[in-house]
This record gives C-alpha cells, sequence and structure tokens, in this order.
C-alpha cells in the first residue's frame, strides 16, 4: 500500500452543471446553492466530503447565477478549511482565454474543464477529484484516493452504471457506438493533474466537448482508467420532482439520514429560537431556525424565517427561507420558493410525484 499525502490532492466542484435539470430551482441561483433538506444547500455534501478527507485547497466553478453561493461558501470555515493552506475560490470560468463568447453557459464538464486550464495547470497538487452538485452522497474519498494511488490509475470514476472491467476494476471497453448513452451518472472523479491538462489541452485542440465520450471513450484501450465500488446509497437530484422525492425520502427515513448527513456541515446563521404557538400542531418536520408556527404542519420541511400562521394546515410540503402562509391557508405537496406569500383561505395541492410549485417572491 501506498501512503497518501492528502496535501498533493485538490478539489474542483462543478456547481452550476446541471442547472438545466431543474429551471425552476436555478432561475436566481446554480445548482450548489440550491436549499436542501432544511439547513443545507447542495454544493454543503461536496464541499463536506472533501473536507473530511483532509482536501484543503478547493476550486468552485461557478458562471452565473452565484452570489447566493458565495455568500453561503464564504471563506470555507464552517468547512474548516484554512485559507492558508488554501481556502475555498469560487471560479469563473469567462475569465479564461477558452471563455466561451457571448456569456454561452457550459453544459459539459470538459467544456468547462477547458476555460479553466490555467487554473488546472498552477495547482501544485498532484491528483484532483472532481464532484458535481446534483447529487446527496457521502462517499469516503480518502479510500477513492487511496485506491486511485495504489492501482497507478490515470483516471478513477465512481459511477452506478456497469462497465465492462477487468478483475482489478479496470475498464476494457466503452461503448462508442451512436446509440450508446455516455452520461455514466459520474458523481466523484479521481485525476491525475498532469494527465488531465494534458488531456484538456488535447480537446482543445481537436474540439472535443465531452469527458465520457471524448476522453474516456477514445483513450480506454491505452490508458489506465478504473472504476471505484464506494457502496454508499446517492441520491440524484435531476428533476423537481426528483428534489422533492429526495426530501421526503430523508424526512421520512432516519436511518438514511443520518447516515447521508453524518459529518455534512453548513454556513449556520446566528442562531434565532423556534416560536411555536399555543396553538400549533407539528408532526415529521423540520424546522429550521427563526421559523414562526402557529398553525399546522405534517411532513414538511420548512427553512428559515418562514411564518405559518393559526388555523393554516401545511402537509407533504417544503417552504424556503421567508414563506408566509396566512390565516386559513392549506397546503398539501407544495413546494413555496423564497419569499412567497399565500393569502388567506387559499387552498394549493399538488401530489406526490408532481408537487405544485409557487416561484420566487409570489403572492397567491
Amino acid at each position: 500500500m501506498i501512503d497518501i499525502n492528502i496535501n498533493n490532492v485538490a478539489g474542483v466542484i462543478f456547481s452550476n452543471l446541471h442547472d438545466r435539470s431543474i429551471p425552476e430551482l436555478t432561475g436566481n441561483r446554480t445548482m450548489g446553492a440550491i436549499p436542501f433538506c432544511g439547513g443545507y444547500r447542495m454544493v454543503d455534501f461536496p464541499l463536506s466530503v472533501m473536507s473530511n478527507a483532509g482536501i484543503k485547497n478547493i476550486s468552485v466553478i461557478a458562471h452565473h447565477n452565484y452570489e447566493s453561493l458565495v455568500e453561503h461558501i464564504g471563506s470555507g470555515a464552517e468547512w474548516g478549511i484554512p485559507i492558508d493552506r488554501g481556502g475555498v475560490r469560487i471560479i469563473s470560468p469567462y475569465m479564461t482565454a477558452y471563455a466561451k463568447k457571448g456569456g454561452e453557459q457550459y453544459t459539459s464538464r470538459l467544456e468547462t474543464l477547458k476555460s479553466i486550464c490555467n487554473n488546472l495547470e498552477k495547482m501544485k497538487e498532484k491528483y484532483i477529484v472532481m464532484c458535481d452538485c446534483d447529487c446527496i452522497l457521502n462517499i469516503n474519498l480518502g479510500r477513492m484516493i487511496e485506491t486511485h494511488i495504489n492501482n497507478g490509475a490515470d483516471i478513477t470514476v465512481s459511477t452506478e452504471t456497469t462497465l465492462k472491467t477487468d478483475e482489478q476494476g479496470r475498464i476494457t471497453e466503452l461503448d462508442q457506438s451512436p446509440s450508446a448513452a455516455f452520461d455514466l451518472n459520474v458523481n466523484v472523479w479521481v485525476v491525475n493533474r498532469d494527465y488531465l491538462v494534458g488531456a484538456v489541452k488535447n480537446a482543445v485542440s481537436r474540439g472535443y466537448t465531452d469527458m465520457t465520450r471524448d476522453i474516456l471513450g477514445r483513450n480506454v484501450s491505452k490508458d489506465k482508467f478504473y472504476v471505484y465500488h464506494a457502496d454508499v446509497e446517492v441520491l440524484r437530484v435531476k428533476s423537481l420532482s426528483e428534489y422533492f422525492r429526495v426530501n421526503m425520502k430523508l424526512l421520512g427515513d432516519k436511518t438514511l439520514r443520518e447516515r447521508l448527513l453524518d459529518g455534512i456541515k453548513s454556513r449556520r446563521n446566528a442562531y434565532i429560537p423556534v416560536k411555536i404557538g399555543s396553538d400549533a400542531i407539528i408532526s415529521s418536520s423540520f424546522l429550521s431556525e427563526g421559523c414562526e408556527i402557529n398553525g399546522t404542519l405534517e411532513n414538511c420541511i420548512v427553512f428559515r424565517g418562514v411564518r405559518v400562521e393559526k388555523g393554516a394546515v401545511v402537509k407533504n410540503s417544503i417552504l424556503f427561507p421567508d414563506v408566509a402562509v396566512a390565516e386559513n391557508a392549506r397546503l398539501d405537496f407544495v413546494i413555496a420558493e423564497k419569499n412567497t406569500s399565500v393569502k388567506e383561505g387559499n387552498a394549493l395541492s399538488g401530489c406526490r410525484i408532481l408537487p405544485y410549485f409557487i416561484g420566487p417572491r409570489k403572492i397567491i
């Protein structure tokens, strides 16, 4: 076995890569900044698993709508990432030589890496861990990095997709036919930095755009690509319905919740107590700081600053920060965005597979 020097590992997080999967919630924020499970943001999961592994130099790539992401991450102190050892940096790909023109959004991992190639070259670390923000997982990155190094791999991927490998886990074949699906549902990559820089520069010269097809697929026979089986549950957020389902799954499954949230850190605002009125009825719900509940909550996730008035009944719903539900209103299977107001006596209802969505700052 080879000893790991974790100071030789840097982290890269893609915060915008999957914004188009859930446009309802990414109109004014990145995927990484989406509130999750009462007191978290989606970016908290890759940030936490990296910091828990001891990675001290983390770059978060964000190319638009990242004001709330910057505010949430701050200096990275909540995740125990010291500034003097690298810290957390927000990188805008539009500031690089390979940036797209006219503010066009990046839609693939490789296109994004091409745009920050200069940053990759300046990194002193030998290995780079890359994570997305569209899934909830709590992986032991230290073990994955160790496996990558012991295998002498160029790239190691953690994926739920079944790939053709040899007994050691080395990928032996990728289907490159026109009908093949190249989305491997890859959540985490470990890559040798020098290999990555060379591959990205080659992609620039040849016009390649897809990491899986153009890097893995074209080089699988000659380069060392391995699969890492993490044996952890992964909850992917690939639509508004999936966002609702994943949150509700964690709300109702204490064992899964404890396993996935163990060691996951987040930025916490100054503590403001929850106010629960004498007539309030609350069951099976998450409440965040600064909420005031005077009505009924059942099977709900409520973020900071939410106010539910007397006589209101809210069931099976997710209320984003600063939502106000007036007296005698009724909500069932609803996702209410930030600063939404529901008027007195109004009733809104969706269903488990298609929740009713209220856009930000709407008054209904």
